[in-house]
């Protein structure tokens, strides 16, 4: 699942894979240029996630 942000896009991959049995996982924000984050406390706030 994914989802397109101010820097980039939102990517959650659900554990167990796409299934019925699977669950959330969690949400990571790839950059532009290709570098992955945590989630931003909000999503307006200026500082960037946690590599």
């Amino acid at each position: 699942m994914d989802g397109l942000t101010t820097n980039g896009v939102l990517v959650m991959h659900p554990d167990g894979g796409f299934s019925e049995d699977s669950t959330p996982g969690v949400w990571r924000e790839i950059s532009v240029c290709g570098n992955v984050y945590a989630l931003r406390d909000s999503r307006s706030a200026q500082q960037r996630g946690k590599l």
